[in-house]
């Protein structure tokens, strides 16, 4: 996927969900994406289509962010995180979380 494609449906549907990401998280997620895109390849890790990855994989990961249940500095648990989601979402859009 095309970074610019990537960012602007990521940026339509976090700020629908009232989350605004900065530049840090947006390309930190585009690399995510993109390693994902290419070892998905070769070991399925998620569905092939690419294109709905975005809704049901990054923004469904964003969901906790938009319902304000994850506060500032706090430690968090990802277990059994498949593929990455949403740990790896959390991780680079809130770097103040452990």
């Amino acid at each position: 996927m095309e970074e610019r494609e990537f960012t602007a449906a990521l940026t339509a549907g976090s700020e629908s969900m009232g989350i605004i990401l900065n530049a840090d998280s947006m390309g930190g997620l585009f690399v995510y994406c993109s390693e994902l895109e290419r070892w998905n390849r070769n070991v399925n890790l998620v569905s092939r289509n690419v294109h709905d990855w975005i809704t049901a994989h990054f923004l469904d990961s964003l969901a906790p962010l938009a319902m304000g249940l994850i506060d500032a500095g706090k430690s968090l648990v990802d277990l059994g995180s498949g593929a990455g989601f949403p740990g790896l979402v959390l991780a680079v859009c809130r770097p103040d979380l452990t």
